[in-house]
């Protein structure tokens, strides 16, 4: 498990504390998962994939006075509900897609819908020489 980069529980997967630690469930197989740690869970629940996992974890120890060694304890929980695809990798940043420069044509333009009056008048005065 990476801890430089952050995680948030997947997409399909829903987690509810109950008195024995909390209940997992996958909506897309139909899996149920027991967690058998009230500490798990908190800390699952708030994984929102904008922090790296080490600085989540530093953070979430220490606001509960927890031992360092809770640490390596919760890594082996995350990682086995990362290979369960529980927990998912946070998605990058995404980009805002590139524009196309327009021509400079309104799009309310009659001309670009075929709906412009037909020329009348001979020819056109941008018409050169042999057109038509």
């Amino acid at each position: 498990m990476n801890l430089e980069i952050s995680y948030r529980l997947a997409p399909s997967v829903a987690i509810r504390p109950e008195r024995f630690g909390g209940l997992v469930y996958r909506y897309d197989n139909r899996r149920l998962y027991f967690l058998h740690s009230h500490e798990l869970v908190e800390f699952v629940r708030e994984l929102d994939g904008k922090r790296p996992l080490r600085e989540a974890l530093a953070d979430f120890l220490r606001a509960r006075d927890l031992p360092d060694s809770a640490q390596d304890t919760l890594i082996k929980a995350l990682t086995q509900l990362l290979r369960l695809d529980i927990l998912s990798p946070a998605s990058p940043p995404t980009r805002a897609p590139d524009v196309t420069p327009t021509l400079g044509i309104a799009s309310d333009d009659k001309t670009l819908r075929g709906t412009s009056p037909p020329y009348s008048g001979g020819r056109s005065p941008r018409a050169g020489p042999g057109s038509v």
